[in-house]
């Protein structure tokens, strides 16, 4: 039944990230229970569903995210002043590192908007974002999307993502991408 979905998620041109029981299908987690014969979408549980319903769910649920009006130049002037927000809530020094997920923070304040503006739908916006090939707000701030090497800051602001490691309670050492977000 599981290899079945993955099937249709190929032919329905749905991306699939992660392993047996746990799934990335954009912008949703999947976690299959084999033993229950139950799948969670979101952690939300799909009440009897056949794979390929539930393939055109997930498609459906892409299709719409696709299609929301978006702004590029609205999204990067709310993205800056979330920034200078970030930097005065922080005691930040201006041209600090912000992490996107603390902006996330100052986008979506309260767990009511947090629940319509997760942050996959944040991150979806920043793929728009870089995608439209915009560089610059409405006013006049410069952006840019890249490593986190940049030496030379100037008014304006970085997106960019860095490798880091850290130590679990168990001892085991894992690496993640961390995304940061500071003025230039």
């Amino acid at each position: 039944m599981w290899g079945q979905m993955l099937s249709y998620c190929e032919e329905h041109g749905v991306d699939v990230r992660g392993d047996f029981p746990v799934y990335e299908m954009f912008p949703y987690r999947v976690k299959i229970d084999a033993e229950n014969q139950e799948i969670y979408l979101d952690r939300k549980k799909v009440p009897c569903v056949r794979p390929k319903s539930f393939v055109e769910t997930v498609r459906k649920g892409q299709e719409k995210l696709n299609k929301a009006s978006f702004s590029a130049l609205t999204f990067a002037g709310e993205l800056a002043d979330a920034y200078d927000l970030a930097v005065l809530k922080l005691k930040k020094q201006p041209e600090s590192d912000v992490y996107l997920t603390n902006l996330y923070k100052f986008l979506a304040p309260m767990g009511r908007f947090r629940r319509d503006y997760d942050q996959q739908s944040f991150a979806f916006d920043l793929t728009r974002l870089y995608m439209s090939d915009l560089e610059e707000t409405r006013s006049g701030r410069r952006f840019q999307f890249g490593r986190a090497a940049i030496t030379t800051r100037r008014s304006g602001f970085w997106i960019g993502r860095a490798r880091s490691s850290f130590l679990s309670r168990s001892g085991s050492l894992h690496k993640r991408w961390a995304y940061g977000f500071y003025v230039l």
